[in-house]
Formats: structure tokens, C-alpha cells, sequence
């Protein structure tokens, strides 16, 4: 699209620096400005050529000015890319490239949609040179045109400086030039005069009413665009869940074809059971017919066998009521054992959750046991550190004098420091060792089921023996602690009576027996509390092989629980059949009078039951061949519905797939609307509707600059500049070295005619 736009833009722009180039002819109220630059673009005379027309005819007035252009040039020469001056480059061979840049200096703040920013004077430039052929080839223009007639190249080029800033283009998007670029390769570097067209009146001679009145139909069309885009979004969405709808009905279709496949596969084989059963119901008739035939010459016999029936069940009639009578009580024996029966299934729960709870307290009294072996270990150490200290204290005491000769009392000074911590020690271990022999008592309190008790309570008394003990040797060491009554004569010094020290060895004497006992004791505790733990696994072993034996025994009581209750419904049946058969006993005999009548006609019925025999014999022919063809049919129907089930599994793995692509549709065109259209809505919307804005500032730009030479406004003001040429030496110049405009001036030497 760049591309196109710079050949249209160097066409248009091409006519119209041939346009300005011509003479002028009657321009009303029209500022040409002719400004001659040195190769180096500097400027260094500027001429104002005024024409006016009006009912008096027309009139041209020129002036020069020092006026500043609103638009600076900058040329640059390189060659063979590097940048050289223009009598560097004179007369040179290789790549050449001459850069015309352009700045517009040109700026006004104006307001864009509520927003003052800044803006350049619309100002388009042409530049135009031409160059011989004759050593020059390769000629070509960044952006513009270069024709060649053969002999020469006509090179135009055109610049928009200041276009890009003043629409607020991106340079990503389309970029607007600010400088032209010729390049060529040469034998012998020469280039003439470089005339440049700068007119800011360029957007006002074009018709851009049509252009807003198309933009506006584009934004009519994009707001059409959007909301039909919209709808097909909203559309794909409803044909999503339209097709999610009927993948749901394929499921259940396929489940129900699953159903109806399965109960035609069981009607199938149905219908070759009954075909079966009609072949052999087939058979059956046959002999029936036999049988039937065997029955009428029965039935003759039995008429003549009643009499002896008749006989037989009067005694058969009197047997049932002593029968009735005895199963009374045999009744009543089976309801006992039923209404018992019924409580078994709980007692079973009850029993399994006693053992599980003794399992529970069994494992739960070895962890206390093992807790408390640790304790009595500790104890055991403890007791016999109290058995070292109460020593310690009987061989204190051991040395202490009895009396002394000649003093009636006398103080005796004891340090009693260490004494006094061992007792406390040894009674602080003693406590410890009764509360830990007191769990291990509660914990076999859980052991007792009934049949333990009596081995646990001796258990208990052992225990409670090595308990008393403790607190025997408890109240020794209390009565050693008494029997020291002592008045502090230091920090650390006790003064003792000597007559109370027979006393007190007799104390320590009793309490160092008792720390001996319970040394001993402790240390029989502790070797034998591992029988207890031993004790302990051996009951939960026994427990857990109870717990697998109940189990074993759970099932048949069980069994017999509802047995029982079958067992009693059984026995009131046959009670009430008893009373029945009895009852049927007595009337047994009344009814063989009445079978012998009976039997004679029983010989004339089966005569025709004969008759009947043989009929259905033929109508089980018939019904044989008639479920034959069913069987087919049921085949049939089996297979169909067995197809039809295969043909769902594809409906249903279709209408997924079809599921799957109305999702991926929606999502893209979900896509598409967000990604595509909503940002053309919003480019269409926000860029372009701010560029036109912009570029209708510009028109309004372009109209305000009307003033140049002087203060007075004029319809149009067009600039026109001269490079002068770069020659291989003066000795050669001609009449082109020389560009003399239309004031009459010579613009290589810079004077007037």
C-alpha cells in the first residue's frame, strides 16, 4: 500500500511542480517567493514577487526579504558513502547520493478533541533536477519519479515535512517523508540546479468533502459490521449449546438403544427357550395322549379299588386326630425355640463388642504394664539408692557416743545435712512407687471377665502387699525425721541429746530393715513384672483366637436365628395342615362313595379327553412351527438392535465431534470479533476518525497561512527554491550554469541586470 500511495503522491506531485514551473499567468492576489541557495543550502537572497488583479488590470511587484522560509533545506553529498562537500564531489566517478532534508518550522497549538497539542503547516515539497545521461546512469529517487528521455533524466521528488507529527501516524503502520534521496553512479560527477516547490495550499485543492462523506459511510458500515458480528458471535454460541443439547440426547439415545439391544438379545434367547420348551411340550402331548388312553383303562380298575379306600380311610381319619392332638405341643416347643432365636443376632453383637472392647483393655493394660515396668525399673534403682542412704544414715548414727561420764546432758554437734536428703529422697520415691503399683492394680481390674477374677485379686494382693511395704518404710523414715529433734546452732549443725541417740539408732535400725525389705522387694517386683507383660500377650492372643472363634460360631447361629423363625412358620403350617388333613380325614370317607360315582364318569371323560388329547397333539404341531418363525424373528430383531446400538456408539462419537467444532468455532469467532473486528471498530472509531480530524485541521492550517512579505493576507503563497549547480570546472560552464528567474536576476553571479 506504501508503494502505491508514493507513485500516486510523485504523479500527482510531479504535474504539479510542472504546474508552478510554468510562467505566471493571472493569479489573483498571489506571493511567489524565490529564494537562491549555495550548493551548501544556504540561503543568500530571497525575492517576494507580489501579483494582484483586479478591475484595473494586473500588477506584479518584487521586493527582496530577509524573512526566514517557514521550511529549512539541508542538502548533503556523499560518495561511495561518504559524506563530502560539493567541490569534493565535482568532476568525481563512483556511487553518488545527494539527500535533500527538510525541517518545517512551521507550528501552531491547536485543540484536537478537547486536547491542545501541536501542529506543522501542511507544507508539501517538490523537488525537481535534471541530469545528463551521458555520465550518469542508475538514476533513481527515494520517493518520487525519474523520467529519461534517452538523453537526460528528469529526477522529481517530493517531501511532507512535519505530516507524519501533525496526524499522529505510526511509522510501523505508513511512513510520510520528510527528505528525498537521488542516487546514481557516475564517470563525472555534475548535477544542475536543484529547483524546489513548497505550497501549503495543497489540501485545499483537493475535493476532500467526497473523501469525510466515504469515511462517513465507512463508519456506517463498520457499525453494521459490529453488530452483525455480534450477532453471529451471540448465534455460534446458541449452535454450541444446541449441539451440547443433542450430544446429551445422543448419550441418552445411545443408553437406551444399550437397554433396548439388551432385552432384544434377552427376548432372543427367550424365544429359543420357549421353542425349546414347545418341541418337548410336542413330545410331552404324545405321551399324554398315551397316558390318557392308559387313564381310561385305570379308571375302570379304580371304581372297583374304592371300597378298600373306604375301609382305609376311617382309619386313616381317627390316626390324624390323635395326630393333631400330640403335634399341639410339639407346636408350641418349636415357637419356644423360634422367640428365643430372635434375641441371638444381638446377643452375637453384644458378645463380638465385649471381646473387642477386652481387646481394646487388653492391649491398652500391656501399654501400662510396659509403662509401668519402666516405672518399677526406675523404682527399683531408686529403692536401692534409698537402701545406700539409710545405710549412710545407720552409720552416722553408729558413731554417735551413748552417754557421756561425769555430765548428766550433754549436746552433741551433728551436721544432719546429708541424713535429712536421703530420707526425703528415699520417701519421694516410695510415693512414686505406690502410685505406679496402684495403676498397675486398676489396669487388672479391666483383665477381669468372670473366670480370671480369683488370679487377678491374688495378682491385686501381691501388689497391695508391696504397697504396705512402701508405706511401712514410709513411716520409719517419718519416725527417723521426728526422733532427730535438734535446736540450729549454725547453718548447718544440729545439736542431738545423747540420751535420745540409743532411741534413735533403734529407729534407724528399723528403718534401715525396712529400706533392705523394700530394696528387696522392688527388685523382686521388677524381675517378676515381666510375667505380667508376659501375661498380657498370652490374654490378648487368647482374646484375638476368641474373637476368630466367635467369628466362626457367629455364622451358623445365625443361620439357625432365621432358621429358627423358618422352622416356626414351618411348624404352624404344618399344624394347620394336620388340622386340615384331619378334618380332610373324616370327610375322606363321605367322598368315596361319592368317587365311585365319580369314577364311572371319570371312564367317560377320559374317552374324551382322548378325543381332546390327540387335538392338542396337532395344535402343539402348529405352535412348534409358529415359534420357529418367531425364533427367526427375535433373531432378527437381535441382530437389528444390535446394529442400532453400533450406530448410536457413531451418532453419538459424531455429535461429540460436532460438539467439539461448534466449540471451536465459537471460541473462533469469539476470537475474531475481540481480535479482529472490535479492534477495526475501534481503529475505524478512535485512529481514523482522529486522523480525519486531524487532517480537516490541516485544511484549516493551510488556508491561515497567508502571510509572508507582509502583513497583508493573500489567496495563496508558494515557495520556490534554487540550489545552484555543481559544474567540473568553470572552463566549461555554458548558459546552464547560469538560472536567471523572471525579475531578471542572475542567480550565479547574484546580481541584477
Amino acid at each position: 500500500m506504501n508503494k502505491e500511495l508514493k507513485r500516486i503522491a510523485s504523479s500527482v506531485i510531479l504535474a504539479s511542480f510542472l504546474m508552478y514551473t510554468m510562467p505566471v499567468l493571472a493569479l489573483t492576489n498571489e506571493e511567489v517567493i524565490y529564494s537562491k541557495m549555495d550548493t551548501a543550502s544556504n540561503v543568500y537572497r530571497s525575492i517576494v514577487s507580489t501579483t494582484t488583479e483586479d478591475e484595473n488590470g494586473t500588477e506584479n511587484v518584487q521586493e527582496d526579504t530577509n524573512n526566514e522560509l517557514p521550511i529549512k533545506c539541508i542538502v548533503k553529498y556523499e560518495l561511495n558513502g561518504k559524506e563530502v562537500s560539493a567541490e569534493e564531489i565535482a568532476g568525481k566517478s563512483g556511487k553518488v547520493k545527494v539527500t535533500l532534508n527538510f525541517e518545517n518550522n512551521q507550528t501552531m497549538q491547536v485543540n484536537i478533541n478537547g486536547k491542545t497539542e501541536t501542529m506543522y503547516t501542511p507544507f508539501v515539497i517538490v523537488a525537481g533536477v535534471i541530469i545528463k545521461n551521458q555520465n550518469n546512469k542508475n538514476i533513481k529517487v527515494s520517493n518520487g519519479k525519474v523520467i529519461n528521455d534517452g538523453t537526460k533524466s528528469i529526477v522529481v521528488g517530493y517531501a511532507l515535512p512535519g505530516m507524519q507529527e501533525s496526524l499522529n501516524l505510526n511509522k510501523k503502520d505508513v511512513e510520510l517523508p520528510n527528505s528525498i534521496e537521488i542516487t546514481m553512479e557516475t564517470t563525472n560527477f555534475e548535477i544542475g540546479n536543484i529547483m524546489s516547490l513548497y505550497t501549503s495550499n495543497i489540501l485545499n485543492e483537493i475535493d476532500l468533502d467526497e473523501v469525510y462523506n466515504k469515511i462517513d459511510d465507512v463508519y456506517v458500515s463498520v457499525d453494521e459490521l459490529k453488530d452483525a458480528t455480534d450477532k453471529l458471535e451471540n448465534g455460534t454460541i446458541a449452535l454450541r449449546d444446541g449441539v451440547n443439547s443433542l450430544n446429551d440426547g445422543a448419550n441418552k439415545l445411545n443408553d437406551g438403544t444399550n437397554t433396548l439391544n439388551n432385552g432384544a438379545q434377552e427376548l432372543s434367547k427367550g424365544i429359543n427357550t420357549l421353542s425349546t420348551g414347545a418341541k418337548t411340550l410336542g413330545v410331552g402331548t404324545q405321551v399324554l395322549a398315551q397316558g390318557i388312553s392308559d387313564a381310561n383303562t385305570g379308571a375302570q380298575a379304580l371304581s372297583a379299588g374304592i371300597n378298600q379306600v373306604k375301609s382305609g380311610s376311617e382309619e386313616l381319619s381317627e390316626g390324624m386326630k390323635t395326630l393333631n392332638t400330640d403335634y399341639v405341643a410339639l407346636d408350641q416347643g418349636v415357637q419356644s425355640i423360634a422367640e428365643n432365636a430372635q434375641s441371638l443376632p444381638a446377643a452375637i453383637s453384644a458378645v463380638k463388642d465385649g471381646i473387642s472392647r477386652i481387646g481394646d483393655g487388653l492391649k491398652n493394660l500391656k501399654t501400662n504394664l510396659q509403662g509401668a515396668q519402666g516405672n518399677i525399673s526406675t523404682l527399683a534403682i531408686g529403692a536401692s539408692n534409698v537402701s545406700s542412704g539409710v545405710n549412710q544414715i545407720n552409720s552416722i548414727v553408729d558413731n554417735m557416743p551413748a552417754q557421756t561420764t561425769g555430765i548428766s546432758e550433754a549436746t552433741l554437734a551433728v551436721d544432719n545435712t546429708e541424713s535429712t536428703t536421703a530420707i526425703n529422697s528415699a520417701e519421694s520415691s516410695n510415693n512414686s512407687a505406690i502410685a505406679t503399683l496402684q495403676g498397675a492394680q486398676a489396669a487388672l481390674d479391666t483383665l477381669k471377665n468372670g473366670e480370671n477374677d480369683a488370679e487377678i485379686e491374688s495378682q491385686k494382693a501381691q501388689i497391695q502387699a508391696a504397697i504396705n511395704s512402701i508405706s511401712a518404710s514410709n513411716g520409719s523414715l517419718e519416725s527417723a525425721k521426728s526422733s532427730m529433734k535438734t535446736e540450729v546452732t549454725g547453718t548447718t549443725s544440729t545439736t542431738i541429746t545423747n540420751p535420745d541417740v540409743t532411741t534413735l539408732k533403734a529407729v534407724v535400725s528399723n528403718v534401715n530393715s525396712g529400706a533392705a525389705s523394700l530394696n528387696g522387694g522392688m527388685q523382686s517386683l521388677n524381675n517378676e513384672f515381666g510375667g505380667f507383660i508376659s501375661g498380657a500377650d498370652a490374654l490378648i492372643t487368647g482374646n484375638t483366637d476368641l474373637s476368630n472363634g466367635f467369628d466362626e460360631l457367629a455364622t451358623p447361629l445365625k443361620k439357625l436365628s432365621s432358621s429358627a423363625g423358618e422352622l416356626s412358620s414351618g411348624s404352624t403350617g404344618v399344624k394347620n395342615g394336620i388340622t386340615k388333613l384331619a378334618n380332610g380325614s373324616e370327610n375322606l370317607s363321605t367322598g368315596i362313595a361319592e368317587v365311585n360315582t365319580g369314577a364311572e364318569k371319570l371312564a367317560n371323560g377320559t374317552k374324551k379327553l382322548n378325543s381332546g388329547a390327540i387335538i392338542l397333539t396337532d395344535g402343539t404341531k402348529s405352535l412348534v412351527s409358529g415359534l420357529d418363525k418367531l425364533k427367526d424373528g427375535g433373531d432378527k430383531l437381535a441382530n437389528g438392535s444390535n446394529e442400532l446400538a453400533n450406530a448410536t456408539i457413531s451418532l453419538k462419537d459424531g455429535t461429540g465431534k460436532l460438539l467439539n467444532g461448534a466449540n471451536e468455532l465459537t471460541n473462533g469467532m469469539v476470537k475474531y470479533n475481540e481480535e479482529g473486528i472490535t479492534k477495526l471498530y475501534n481503529t475505524v472509531n478512535g485512529d481514523v476518525k482522529g486522523t480525519v480530524n486531524r487532517l480537516k485541521k490541516l485544511e484549516e492550517l493551510g488556508r491561515e497561512y497567508n502571510k509572508f512579505g507582509s502583513d497583508e493576507k493573500r489567496d495563496e503563497i508558494k515557495f520556490i527554491t534554487i540550489i545552484d549547480s555543481i559544474k567540473n570546472s568553470k572552463k566549461e560552464e555554458t548558459n546552464e550554469n547560469v538560472v536567471v528567474d523572471n525579475m531578471g536576476t542572475d542567480t550565479k553571479n547574484n546580481k541584477e541586470k
